[in-house]
């Protein structure tokens, strides 16, 4: 029997501005259980949630996070780019984020992001969110091994996923937290496919016991 765990991208999808508070309490209208946000540092070391390198898209301005002051940030609004309409909303900080996530009863996903994706990032956010006592309440991943290895070793009570992609003509694959295959094909179910044997079982991530598992599959119809 296999159960399906429905994670919001970005907050809450296309429910409302992505990466903010507002995005979480959205999700949680549509009873949705699990949020994947995106962390990345500012220039003065505070931690502010967003996808891309800079602020352009969600705020109109193109000027990359970890360049700017978090007073800088907090002038900033995230504009809603599915609906046109809505109202613009505050960039919200990790801090923001956590107390909503255990407010609603969301799990999440907590994307270590960027140029500031290292072994700092990873223990500041580690101890923010100790600090609302909600370690139980996220999974910290990032696409940066040697801060998901130093995450397992330092925090071993830290759920970790190393996410990475791989593509070729026939699979992109986005995987992610348990050495047991993509199960969207036979081969991968058995541990045979080509991707199974050039990333998951390299020694690399053997030998250090990351956990890797897909997190998505979808096929190349080109």
């Amino acid at each position: 029997v296999y159960s399906t765990n429905i994670i919001a991208h970005r907050g809450g999808g296309y429910l409302g501005n992505e990466n903010t508070v507002l995005s979480l309490e959205e999700a949680s209208k549509h009873h949705i259980k699990s949020a994947e946000i995106d962390v990345q540092r500012t220039t003065d070391g505070w931690y502010v949630i967003n996808h891309d390198n800079t602020f352009k898209r969600c705020c109109g301005v193109k000027k990359p996070v970890n360049e700017c002051t978090l007073d800088e940030i907090m002038e900033m609004k995230v504009s809603n780019n599915f609906v046109p309409g809505k109202p613009d909303t505050d960039v919200a900080t990790l801090d923001e984020m956590v107390v909503a996530a255990k407010k609603y009863n969301i799990h999440l996903y907590v994307e270590l992001k960027g140029d500031t994706a290292d072994r700092q990032m990873a223990d500041d956010v580690y101890h923010i969110i100790d600090t609302y006592d909600y370690i139980k309440g996220c999974t910290f991943i990032s696409m940066n091994f040697d801060t998901i290895y130093h995450l397992e070793s330092v925090h071993p009570d830290a759920e970790t996923v190393l996410l990475f992609l791989w593509n070729s003509k026939k699979y992109e694959v986005r995987c992610a937290f348990a050495s047991n295959g993509c199960g969207y094909s036979d081969e991968c179910k058995s541990g045979s496919c080509e991707w199974e044997k050039s990333i998951c079982m390299d020694g690399k991530y053997r030998k250090r016991f990351i956990k890797i598992h897909n997190f998505r599959c979808r096929w190349n119809h080109n």
